[in-house]
This record gives C-alpha cells, structure tokens and sequence, in this order.
C-alpha cells in the first residue's frame, strides 16, 4: 500500500479528568480536541472526519453522552465521513473505522474520540436517568437472572479459570494494578495522581467477584480523550512526529458471556502479528487496556 493511504496518529489530547465534574460532556470533548489539534498544528478546517464509540446512547447517556453528530455540529466541522456505534468487535472500534476511512480514501483527517460522564451521571440522576426496565431480554437474560450485573463478574469466571488451570496468585495479579497505580504518579491528569498504591492496600481491599478485588476493577469517571488519525499523503500538514498504525487486529469467539473457553484476545493477538512483519521481539513499550487487571494479563499473554 502506497504511503498516501497509510495511517498515522498525529495528535493526542485529554480533558481533564475527575468524578462528579460539572463541565458539561460535549465541553470536556470540545476541550480534547483543542489540545489534540494543537499537538498536531492542524486548525478544525483541515478536519475531514469523525468516529467515536459508541455514539451518544440515550439510555445511558453516562456510558456515552456525546455522539460524532453533536461534535460535529458544535464544531462546524465539513465531514466527508463519520462514523458513531457499538456493535464493533472493542472498544477501539472508531480507531479502526477510522484508519478504514483513510486508507479507502474517504477523509484526510479524522477525530477519533471516546468521552464517558458516569461518575457525574451517577451523582445527577435527574438530568442523567439510569435505565429501568420492566423485562429482560437480549444479553441481559442471560446475566441478570444469575446477578451478574457487572463486567466484574463476567471478566471474574475467567480470571478464575486461570487461578484454577495455572495456578495465578493475588500476589501475581496485584502487579497489575501496582504498576499502573505507579504510572499513574507520572500523569498530573491521572485520577489517582498522588495516591500510591502498596501491596498491603490491594491485598486488604474488599472482593468484588473473586478473584477481583475493589483494585482490580476500573471506577467511573469523567472525561474525553481524542486521537487524531491523518492520511500519509497529508503529513506535510502535521507539525508532530506522526505514528504510523502498522497493523490492527479484532476478534469475537461468542457474544455470549459465559461459553468462550477463552477470551477473545488470544485470537486477535494471533491474527495482528499475521499482518505485520513485526515481532513481539521488536516490542519495547505495551500500552493495554486492562478497566479489570486480568485484562491486561490475557493481553500478555495473547500477543506474546
């Protein structure tokens, strides 16, 4: 593939980051993308593109309260593609929409964001309703009759495999939360920001769903954080030092909950380093996604 259909991150930015902040959603979105634009040296013009996960949802709109059509009109934006939904196989669903986008031709420079108001959300109920709902169905027939309400519960059967089948400790799991808590001390935005973490705290934390303890679980929080993804053949435009997205990679083994031996990670690790000439040799630095710590160990393991 030419250059001038590759992608690349050009710039990155956050909002402030807090529980129970008063800045309105769409405002702390509005925010990101300044710092973001500003990294890259690129005006709200030379925007071309939207994608966010998984769009506004009305139904819990502390999940995610902003959709890209929102952003959009706040910013004026002149899009020739956007792209706003969850029924993609992670998370970083609107990345990969994104970088689809670029490489079939279909915009320069895209906004990728993902903004989330649940703390605030959960301390204004008026203006923030939490779902009720007089029935079950969909997923949630086959979770709610057993309690299991919560991520927590579904990541905890397979963390408890792993404890059953390997023989994983608490003390191996803390190192998890240990490191990230110690990363966290380096980021003035962190939520826990001056407020290490020992080990003598993780192992007194109450349990959640063994073996997940209250600091083996992500919190509600408040902000928005944007990613930038630009075409090659628009580079000259950027005034950072752009980072090339090599390969991406997606997996779903069953959408039900409780019947994949495995996580999906495993399949989607396989299949990145199938299209990359990469090797987890040449690796020096891992950012994962671990909102439970046995995320990121599934993540290690997956891709070597």
């Amino acid at each position: 593939m030419s250059k001038a259909l590759e992608a690349y991150i050009t710039g990155i930015g956050q909002s402030d980051v807090g529980k129970k902040l008063e800045r309105h959603p769409l405002l702390l979105t509005v925010d990101a993308v300044k710092e973001a634009l500003g990294e890259a040296g690129l005006s709200i013009d030379q925007i071309d593109g939207v994608a966010t996960y998984p769009g506004r949802v009305p139904q819990m709109l502390g999940f995610s309260p902003v959709g890209s059509d929102e952003l959009i009109d706040a910013l004026g934006i002149k899009a020739t593609w956007y792209s706003g939904g969850g029924e993609v196989s992670s998370q970083l669903g609107a990345l990969v929409a994104a970088v689809g986008a670029i490489k079939s031709g279909q915009a320069k420079h895209i906004i990728c964001y993902r903004t989330v108001y649940e703390a605030a959300a959960m301390a204004r109920p008026d203006e923030y309703p939490m779902p009720r709902r007089d029935r079950v169905d969909g997923m949630s027939q086959w979770t709610a009759p057993f309690n299991a309400l919560s991520a927590a519960v579904w990541v905890a059967q397979y963390a408890n495999r792993h404890v059953k089948k390997y023989g994983m400790t608490r003390e191996q799991l803390a190192q998890v939360a240990l490191n990230d808590r110690k990363n966290a001390q380096l980021n003035p935005k962190a939520l826990m920001h001056g407020k290490p973490l020992s080990m003598e705290d993780y192992l007194s934390a109450r349990m959640i769903a063994d073996p997940l303890c209250l600091f083996d679980c992500d919190q509600y929080t408040d902000a928005s954080t944007v990613l930038i993804v630009s075409a090659g053949d628009a580079l000259d435009e950027v005034k950072c030092t752009p980072i090339r997205i090599a390969a991406m990679a997606g997996s779903v083994d069953r959408h039900s909950w409780d019947q994949p031996e495995w996580m999906a990670s495993y399949d989607t690790g396989r299949d990145l380093w199938q299209r990359t000439d990469y090797k987890p040799s040449d690796v020096d630095t891992v950012q994962l996604y671990d909102g439970f710590s046995f995320l990121a160990v599934t993540w290690l393991e997956a891709l070597g």
